[in-house]
């Protein structure tokens, strides 16, 4: 208890005040104490609501700004020359080790590796003839 409200309690104690003026008091302050923590439990409890909607609000910002930039950068390398959706696969046409090299005339290339996994080398720098 506080002073202020033991000062309160002890003077409405001592006073000349009838009995049922005291409980009237008493009764008063009583309630206006209930009322009190009453509304501190509201806002408490409004203050974690708004906490939790916010939370709950970032969390889905969150989600859903991830899922337009992972669109973004899909539709970026579709437009650099990834490869195609596998829906429609495009026929893959092989061709044989000289054909590869002879896409390349002019220049020193050649082929390095076992048989299946080969790559591709050029020995030359390639000209800028422009």
């Amino acid at each position: 208890m506080k002073q202020s409200e033991q000062d309160q309690l002890l003077k409405d104690l001592l006073g000349d005040d009838s009995p049922s003026n005291l409980r009237t008091a008493s009764l008063e302050q009583s309630l206006a104490a209930l009322r009190r923590r009453r509304h501190q439990r509201r806002v408490a409890a409004t203050a974690v609501a708004a906490m939790l909607f916010i939370a709950a609000g970032g969390l889905l910002l969150q989600r859903f700004s991830a899922v337009p930039s992972a669109s973004l950068a899909s539709n970026s390398s579709r437009a650099q020359g990834a490869a195609p959706p596998a829906e429609n696969p495009p026929a893959i046409k092989f061709i044989s080790d000289d054909e590869l090299l002879a896409l390349f005339p002019g220049r020193s290339v050649g082929l390095i590796g076992s048989p299946g996994h080969q790559t591709l080398e050029f020995f030359d720098e390639p000209s800028n003839e422009q």
